[in-house]
């Protein structure tokens, strides 16, 4: 017999949403709760139940009762450490636009943003994992200057166009939003652990559709696309193929009557391929920061909070002094990390421990190597170029 679910709702969607069960059936065994009091439990549910559910739900269903005990634990230790769980109206109000077949089931965060009174304007910019020092550049400057508008810049902590994006935003003192394609407690990819788990949830947000202890598959991460769409005004792509992920973010921004921006690269680049598409399709065509920046006031305007939020938000950040100037990594820092980029690649966490640097002036200093074309990133981390 499964132990009798007593908690509350949200509780018992986050068992349903940890199982793995669709929106569709979880709507129908939380239809089954209404009248069954503290004492439904599962998979003790009638027949009539049963043959309503898909029959990836019932497996799933099945598969959950000698979980639930392990499950109401991980959710208690992740009430415990601030981390929330935001179900139904709360992800209708995070997410507008998403229609309800879309619409996650349930959404991790991690972070000083609420999502459930958001009114922050945001900007997505992603791009390929491959990326130029071009595109990197064009990533962190992007987003250094939406930063200093007060324009929250969101990303999908993937390496190359994402990273360069969120650091960005984090080396001008401004907060940042990460959508994850793993479970929260994951950290993939591992060189992003400190970003992820520490620098981007003490000044923005990490988020994630996916369960506790859900590590990375092929499919999260288009999957995920939609949420980092649905969550911005406005997206821009740097860089990336034509049946790159980024691209995908661009079409469900588009479905969502979102601004599509697209850097132009070189047209012997491959991975001008994507962006060159989009401007053929209709996007934007990004040439300077400025253009996208002019253009805020009316684009957050159309924004479902309108342009209002959006100036007290100005003002309190600029207020707050959390906008500062950046100043240029001296060459002793910059030599320090050539240093050690001598051999194999060597991620950011071998780079902090070896080198005794901090995050923000190593990643710092690493932009800014990458910029100039001494060194390159890649799957395995960084390396002389």
């Amino acid at each position: 017999m499964a132990p009798s679910l007593r908690e509350d709702l949200r509780q018992r969607r986050f068992l349903l949403h940890q199982a793995g069960c669709s929106l569709a059936g979880i709507n129908i065994i939380e239809s089954a709760w209404e009248g069954a009091g503290a004492d439904f439990s599962l998979p003790n549910v009638e027949p009539g139940l049963w043959s309503r559910l898909p029959a990836g739900d019932q497996r799933s269903l099945k598969a959950m009762e000698p979980q639930i005990g392990y499950w109401i634990r991980l959710y208690e230790e992740a009430l415990a450490k601030g981390w929330k769980f935001l179900i139904l109206e709360e992800i209708k109000e995070a997410l507008a636009g998403l229609g309800s077949t879309e619409s996650p089931a349930g959404l991790w965060c991690h972070g000083t943003l609420d999502l459930t009174h958001w009114r922050h304007p945001v900007v997505a910019i992603v791009g390929s994992r491959r990326a130029s020092a071009y595109g990197v550049a064009v990533a962190e400057r992007l987003a250094r200057s939406l930063a200093r508008a007060g324009v929250v810049v969101i990303s999908g902590l993937a390496y190359g166009i994402d990273v360069a994006a969120h650091r960005g935003s984090l080396q001008e003192g401004a907060p940042t939003v990460a959508v994850l394609g793993t479970g929260l407690d994951q950290n993939y990819p591992s060189s992003h652990r400190s970003l992820q788990g520490e620098a981007i949830p003490s000044n923005g947000l990490a988020v994630t559709e996916f369960g506790l202890g859900e590590g990375p598959q092929a499919h999260h991460f288009p999957q995920r696309n939609r949420i980092i769409a649905a969550l911005a005004q406005a997206v821009v792509v740097v860089e990336g193929d034509v049946a790159s992920g980024s691209l995908i973010t661009a079409r469900h921004a588009a479905r969502l009557g979102k601004d599509v921006w697209a850097v132009p690269g070189s047209i012997f680049a491959a991975g001008s391929a994507g962006p060159h598409a989009l401007i053929k399709d209709g996007a934007i065509c990004l040439s300077k920061p400025e253009d996208l920046l002019e253009s805020l006031p009316e684009m957050i305007a159309r924004a479902p909070r309108g342009l209002e939020p959006w100036k007290q938000y100005q003002q309190q950040t600029v207020q707050a002094g959390s906008l500062k100037e950046i100043t240029p990594v001296s060459l002793a820092i910059q030599e320090k990390i050539l240093k050690h980029l001598s051999g194999e690649p060597m991620n950011m966490d071998q780079l902090l421990s070896k080198s005794g640097l901090g995050l923000e002036e190593a990643s710092r200093a690493l932009l800014e190597l990458e910029m100039e074309g001494r060194i390159v990133s890649g799957a395995y981390g960084y390396e002389r170029s």
